[in-house]
Parts: C-alpha cells; structure tokens; sequence
C-alpha cells in the first residue's frame, strides 16, 4: 500500500478502516500563530501553511484561542485512535505552546498515560529570549493502543570514554561491575531486603534472578555487595531525551516549512514498526515519514490538504533522484505528473478556484511554467515569466488593483506585467491600453479562463 491523500486530513480518516494502521506519527501545527513560509530553489511554489487559531480583531490582530485548536485537533485524534491496530502506536510532534493541552487529550482518548515523553533537542543554539530561557526542544508523545505492541529498543554507539568504563576481561570478553543494591527511586516501599550468600540488601533483581545470573558466571560478590558483569550491548540504549539529531540541513531539504530530519522518523520507525507495517502520517507535509518508511519497506498512507505539499510528497517518492543534483531536480519536479499518484488532487476548475490564495497562485505560476515571487503581502510580485513580473489575484480585479500593480512595476523599475485575476470588468482592456499609449507601461492581461483555455500559453494578450 502506497497512498498519498489530497484531503481535509479528518475526511481522509474517516475513510479508513478501524485497526487497520502499526504505527502513526503526525506533526501537526504547533498552535504558534504563525504562518510559515518558503521557496525550494528558484523554480518551485512557495510552500506555505498557517498555524493560526483564534480571532483578529478589529486591527487585523490574531489573538490566540487555545480551545479552538483543541477542538480541531480531538476529532482527528480519535479517528488517529480509531485506525489504529491493537498493537499500534502512535507519535504525536509538538512543542511547548501546546504540548500540555495534547497530553491531557491523548491520556483521555488512548485511556493511559504516554508509553514516553520524548525530548527532542533540536538545536544548540537558541533565538535570544529577553525574559526567559531560549526554546531549543520540542516534545513527542508516545503511545500506544493497548499493552501489546510493537517495540525495539535502539541504540546509539558507545563514546570513547564510555568504554573505558569495560574496564575488566574474562573469557567472555569485557565488562565492568554494577552494584545491584537498590538506590534512590529504585528503593521504593515494598522491596524486600533480602539475602543471597551471606550478602544482604535490597536488590534491584529478585534472589531468582540472581541465582540465574550466578550460574552463567555474570556475578560477582564483594563485601555485602552483589555485583553483575555489565557487558557491552548493541550500543547505549536511547533515553527520553534525543540530543543527537539536528536539524533538516544540506540535500536532504525540501524547503518545507517545519520539515523534520529524516533521522528523527528512521529512529521511530524502527522503534515501533516492522517490515511489511502500515505506517500512517496525517500531516504529511513534505512526506519525510512517508520517504523513511518506504527506503525502510514499510507500506504508507499520507495525507495533507495543500495540493502543493502532496505534488511535493509524489515527486520525492517516485520523481526526486539525489545523486541528479539540485538544478536537475528543479527542473524535472516541474515536468513531475504528480496526478498519477495523488488521490484527490484539484483538477477541475471549480476544485482550482476553490483553492486556498496562495495554492492558486501555485498552481498558475505552474501552469504557465513561471518562477514564483516571494510570499508575503499580496501587494508584491507573484511570479516571474521570462523576467516579466507577475502578479495574481483570486477575485475580480478592478482599476484600484490595476493601479495598485503599476506602482509594485514602478518600484521594481519594469516597464512590463502580466496581470492575472479569476475576472476582469469589462473596462480594463480600455485601461491597459491607456497605459501604454500615455505612460509606455505593457501589461497583458489574463483570466483564469485564459489560463485554464490554454490562451496564456499563446501570448495572445488581453481578454
């Protein structure tokens, strides 16, 4: 199973069946009121999501609503819960503007308390906080459905200074001696102190244990003290706290905002599936999960509802070619047929005007193979075609908008513009051709209906 999903992530759930998912990770907005923005290289969209819950107020301020990020994340937890296998487990990605909220409702729905809180340190450095200290982790929360579950333990390498720590050999190999007596937190109510050869204590192993231990040769006895042969395993066992994997960097970026290192999923991948397993990311983003899955012979199911994002996760799984280089993929992701591996993709026209401002001025600049602008305030320069600014509005555009693009030309110093817009009145042909008579400025004007008419490919000019 391969699946890529062009949804409202809560549609695309509801369509799967019940236990039918090993593993799911999902790294949801984070409740930061921001909206990420960025451009992969020169010639690709701009790839965008918004991270906004609340109300702006009468000054076009957001204010923050913590419940109405909760209400819209519940429902797609339960059906997260819902598609789980019995043995699944699930990983959700966040931070600290909401991590609290999360665990509260993931304990709720999952009826138990996470398997573990995962630290992740992201960075070394931090943005300089003028009152606090600087945020450099962010927190995954584990799960799993029931008792039974999937789970191999991972490892990192030994340090040099840990294995000096070996400091001793037998026929067996090295080893260090561990005290067995129970310390600290170890030593809770209701151990028994017990007594093994004349050595009496309370153990952090039972007698049975250690008589087991004692036959193979792994313990050692000292005065009132048991001792085992810590031997050296595959490697360190990983805590809670990941401080060994950076950020996305080099090739492996797709400039997608928020994207996450490839490292990061291989390790809970490994961790909580197997072979042949389901893996499932609801916010599939740039598809890292879906890329680590696949390379690790999982199936997977991924799903997002910006159709850049989804051409984005087709083409890295079955277009982008590493060893090719960055202008070569460039170039190949644009020619990229992501419809044959997308469900849902917006094809129709009415789908393509109903995407969201900037997924349709992806998809015109696509369409007419033109390099985007920057994102930002829709008074700036969408696209360029052939070193002519672009500029795209998704409604009827009037001589207030005209003028508007005229005075973005005059501070890039163009003569020239192709104005974009679903619709145009009927006096704007009339008004473009005033500006070029009086004040020497060409703009070719075109309608959604010309582009989608194949009529901008052509140059043929106004409406």
């Amino acid at each position: 199973m391969e699946r890529i999903i062009c949804s409202d992530n809560l549609t695309a759930l509801k369509g799967l069946a019940d236990n039918s998912v090993d593993l799911c990770y999902i790294d949801p907005p984070f409740f930061t009121s921001k909206t990420y923005s960025v451009i992969w290289g020169d010639n690709s969209e701009i790839r965008q999501f918004d991270d906004s819950f609340g109300d702006k107020d009468s000054g076009g301020r957001m204010h923050k609503d913590i419940q109405k990020y909760l209400d819209w994340m519940e429902p797609r937890l339960k059906e997260i819960y819902r598609v789980l296998k019995p043995t699944g487990s699930f990983y959700l990605h966040c931070d600290w503007h909401a991590d609290a909220y999360l665990r509260v409702m993931c304990d709720g729905i999952f009826e138990r308390e996470p398997n573990s809180v995962i630290v992740w340190k992201r960075t070394n450095g931090g943005k300089a906080q003028a009152e606090t200290f600087a945020y450099i982790t962010d927190t995954i929360l584990y799960y799993s459905k029931s008792d039974t579950f999937n789970f191999h333990k991972q490892f990192q390498q030994y340090t040099e200074e840990q294995l000096k720590k070996f400091n001793k050999k037998d026929e067996k190999g090295v080893y260090y001696l561990r005290a067995l007596n129970a310390r600290g937190q170890q030593a809770y109510e209701g151990r028994k102190i017990t007594t093994y050869k004349g050595c009496t204590g309370m153990w952090v192993n039972s007698i049975e244990t250690i008589q087991e231990l004692d036959k193979e040769g792994e313990i050692v006895l000292g005065e009132n003290m048991i001792y085992k042969k810590q031997r050296p395993q595959e490697g360190v066992p990983i805590p809670n706290i990941w401080d060994d994997i950076s950020l996305v960097g080099g090739n492996e970026s797709f400039g997608y905002p928020t994207q996450k290192p490839e490292a990061l999923l291989e390790r809970i991948i490994q961790a909580s599936s197997n072979e042949g397993d389901i893996v499932l990311d609801a916010f599939c983003g740039c598809g890292t999960a879906l890329a680590v899955a696949k390379r690790l012979k999982r199936q997977y199911i991924g799903v997002d509802i910006s159709p850049t994002a989804c051409r984005l996760v087709a083409w890295r799984l079955n277009g982008y070619l590493k060893d090719k280089g960055k202008e070569w993929n460039e170039m190949a992701y644009k020619e990229f047929n992501a419809a044959s591996y997308v469900e849902g993709l917006p094809l129709t026209p009415e789908e393509i005007a109903g995407l969201t401002g900037f997924e349709f001025q992806n998809w015109i600049t696509r369409e007419l193979g033109a390099n985007p602008g920057k994102a930002g305030a829709d008074g700036g320069i969408d696209g360029m075609l052939n070193g002519v600014p672009i500029q795209v509005k998704k409604y009827k555009a009037g001589r207030n908008d005209l003028d508007s693009f005229i005075g973005t030309l005059v501070r890039k110093n163009s003569k020239e513009g192709i104005f974009i817009a679903l619709d145009f009145p009927t006096t704007i042909p009339q008004e473009i051709r005033r500006l070029e008579k009086e004040n020497g400025y060409k703009i070719t004007a075109w309608t959604f209906k010309d582009i989608l008419d194949g009529k901008a490919k052509k140059h043929d000019g106004l409406p």
